[in-house]
């Protein structure tokens, strides 16, 4: 979980294609995003989508593709951000960092 506050920009991981897009069974918005190479980006609890996105887009990594919220069961603002590789969750801090350095770990996309 990424906390930050409501109606902060989320920006896709990658390049990819939107294979999920729409509030799911626990009400959360949700995104998920096939990136290629068995690797899927998750996005829970988003205040709202951008308009004009739905699935069987392609995005590019960096482009806008939700907000931050607390919909779904989230008791705050934030971002449940989640990697799956090969069908199974990943750490995604092994991935990603918040100042630019380099990740403990990289994807070959």
């Amino acid at each position: 979980d990424i906390a930050a506050a409501k109606g902060t920009e989320i920006y896709a991981a990658n390049d990819g294609k939107i294979i999920y897009y729409k509030k799911d069974s626990t009400g959360s918005n949700t995104c998920c995003i096939d990136q290629g190479s068995s690797v899927v980006t998750k996005y829970y609890h988003m205040s709202s989508f951008v308009s004009g996105l739905k699935v069987g887009d392609e995005v590019k990594k960096g482009q806008l593709i939700g907000y931050v919220g607390m919909t779904g069961l989230a008791t705050g603002n934030h971002l449940h951000f989640m990697i799956v590789i090969n069908g199974k969750n990943v750490n995604p801090l092994d991935y990603v960092t918040y100042d630019g350095s380099t990740p403990k770990k990289t994807i070959t996309w």
